[in-house]
Order: C-alpha cells, then structure tokens, then sequence
C-alpha cells in the first residue's frame, strides 16, 4: 500500500505540469489551482513535497522551467516561471483543454530545439504585460527575440506579435540592435514594422536549417 502511494505521488505531478505547460490564461491557471489543490489534498503532499516530485521530473528530462529575464537574478528567481514538456504527446494525453493545441505543441517544440541549439533563453514580459514566448541572450547581451504563433494570417493576430516585438524591443534596446523574429506555419518574408525590422519565419524551414 505503501508503495502504491509513493507511486502515486511521483506520478500526480505530471497531471498538472505538462498540461498547464505555456499556459497563462486565468482558465488556465484556474485548472492547474484547482488540480494542484486536489492533489495536494487527496495524497496529503506539502507544498516541499510537491516542489521536490518536480524537481525528480525536471531531473528526469520530463519537463523544463523558463525562467522570465530580468537584469536581476533576485527577479528571475521570484518570477513566475513557465514549463515545457520534454515530450508534447505526453502533454496532449493529460490534457483537459478542449480545443487545437497547435499553437502551444508548436512552441513547445521550438523551446526544446532552442535547448538542443544550447541556447540561454528566457521568456519576456514588457512593462505593460505584453509577452515574448523566447528571449535568447549571449553573455551581457541580449541578441533576439522569438514569438511563436502557428499562422498569422489574421490581421489580428499579426498585429498583436508584432506590437509585442515592438514593445520589448524598445524597453530592451532602444528600438536598435535586436534580431525580432516570428516562427509560425506561414511563408517566410521580412517585415518593416513601426521601425523595426521582423523576420517572419517558417518554422520548418527553421528548423531544417538549424
């Protein structure tokens, strides 16, 4: 019986993290409270626990951390953190969102591909909330932005990537010195936008070409 419990503690983490992976909506965070608290309550784990059974499963290669950047460390440490999982089939079986997953399985698979790159990333919030899925940085340096969106077709879409690209680069760099990029399912092209050039490209293509 014993066993059968611990067994159980080790494996109730991955109900919760790799679904609520890139996740950051109020439903969302709402889904992941509620599990989290059942979990918590049903198999008595305290929140050191609960910290720890992630960290075996970080340890194990099941899931990632990204941390948001800050010039602090004291922040990054503080700030609220997003997980990827290092398998998306496994994030789409414990799942109960309804509806496509392309967009969030798309960015899952570009984050492990920046990972393999060795790449030191992080995600980006600006000033006034709007968010960059991947902010990669060189030494002192940070050197690109990444949004990923499986089509931007709609206007709308478009507009909301691009204006986040806009925002951080001008709180980042002035507006200069930034590589802006945008993968996505569409064609590549290069956009003049606002004053910044962004790179829209294919996500195959990326990833052929790594």
């Amino acid at each position: 019986m014993q066993v059968g419990k611990k067994v159980a503690v080790l494996e109730s983490p991955e109900y919760y993290i790799p679904h609520s992976f890139i996740s950051d909506t109020l439903i969302q965070i709402f889904n992941f409270f509620c599990k989290y608290c059942f979990f918590m309550w049903f198999l008595k784990i305290s929140f050191e626990k609960a910290r720890d059974y992630t960290g075996f499963l970080e340890e194990a290669y099941l899931i990632f951390q990204l941390h948001r950047f800050s010039w602090s460390v004291k922040k990054q440490l503080v700030n609220v953190r997003k997980f990827y999982s290092i398998d998306t089939g496994l994030s789409n079986r414990v799942s109960f969102l309804v509806g496509s997953r392309q967009g969030r399985n798309l960015e899952n698979i570009i984050f492990i591909e920046l990972i393999r790159r060795g790449q030191e990333i992080y995600y980006y919030k600006t000033k006034n909330e709007r968010e960059v899925d991947f902010l990669i940085k060189e030494g002192k340096t940070v050197k690109e932005l990444i949004q990923v969106s499986y089509s931007i077709a709609d206007e709308k879409t478009r507009k909301r990537e691009f204006s986040a690209l806009k925002t951080a680069s001008d709180e980042l760099a002035g507006g200069a010195g930034l590589h802006c990029r945008v993968l996505t399912m569409d064609r590549s092209e290069t956009v003049e936008w606002q004053g910044i050039t962004i790179e829209v490209k294919n996500v195959i293509e990326w990833l052929i070409n790594a």
